[in-house]
């Protein structure tokens, strides 16, 4: 690959600051992403992943911890919500676009949802809007060339994940 970045989960500043300072330090990496898109019990559980939506003060902290101590770039994957009445997503990335990320990933889906319904990329885009001009990715329902052509007039770039481990 030509670039290559790190995900990172966790729960609070100091941890976050610490791992992030460690990577970036000591590893060859081209970004690392905070992880904020992660609906497994597990780790919502522990106030990580997109427990962190719920929770923007911290979330902000956290971010801005990164960005201090870190020579490369830093990202952040959210979803759009944590549930269908918490829709919350276009004002995370409107907050989050001012911390000094490099570029924000939104999947189009809220926890709760998983990966049931399909991805709300009418929404994507207009988050893409709220954080110019901070680059937002597209993530969610991208299954082929053709998906991948038509969501890139909805965001700046698309993130593919599970659509990649579908033949």
């Amino acid at each position: 690959e030509d670039i290559f970045g790190v995900q990172v989960c966790a729960n609070s500043p100091l941890k976050v600051a610490k791992t992030v300072e460690l990577i970036s330090s000591e590893c060859d990496v081209d970004f690392i992403d905070l992880n904020v898109g992660c609906p497994i019990d597990l780790v919502y559980n522990k106030g990580a992943g997109s427990a962190l939506m719920d929770r923007a003060v911290r979330l902000e902290q956290m971010v801005q911890a990164m960005v201090a101590v870190s020579s490369v770039p830093i990202s952040v994957k959210v979803r759009i919500g944590t549930s269908e009445s918490k829709i919350t997503g276009k004002a995370l990335c409107e907050r989050l676009s001012k911390t000094g990320v490099s570029h924000l990933a939104m999947h189009g889906r809220t926890r709760q949802q998983r990966y049931t319904k399909h991805a709300d990329w009418d929404y994507v885009a207009q988050c893409r809007e709220v954080c110019q001009p901070v680059p937002l990715f597209g993530n969610g329902d991208v299954l082929s060339y053709e998906d991948y052509n038509t969501r890139l007039k909805q965001a700046d770039g698309v993130m593919i994940g599970r659509g990649a481990l579908i033949k």
